[in-house]
């Protein structure tokens, strides 16, 4: 999987586990009379837990995504713009625009 669709599942376990925690006392209180309560609020609960351990992993991959694509550009030379090897090649740019202004000048 991509690194968007990962966040967007993120995403919606992050905002969907509140709900499920906000539920579980509604449930419990209101709908006191049914013969299935315990299996109800059982679901919810393991809905919950099972809700942020995929959130955990969910997390996991993404970091572990994020670095190894980091790694991955550091290992074949495409790291960021302030690598040296990239700042060297902008010094010796400038110099020369400096040189050829000192020529100009004369």
């Amino acid at each position: 999987m991509n690194i968007p669709v990962l966040e967007a599942q993120e995403t919606f376990l992050r905002n969907i586990i509140p709900l499920l925690i906000i539920s579980v006392p509604y449930v419990c209180c209101w709908f006191h009379d049914m013969e299935n309560l315990c299996c109800i609020c059982i679901l919810l609960l393991v809905l919950i837990i099972g809700g942020i351990i995929c959130w955990f992993c969910i997390s996991k991959k993404i970091y572990y995504l994020v670095w190894e694509g980091e790694y991955y550009l550091n290992k074949n030379g495409n790291s960021s713009l302030n690598s040296p090897k990239r700042a060297s090649i902008t010094k010796d740019s400038s110099d020369t625009n400096t040189q050829d202004n000192e020529k100009t000048d004369n």
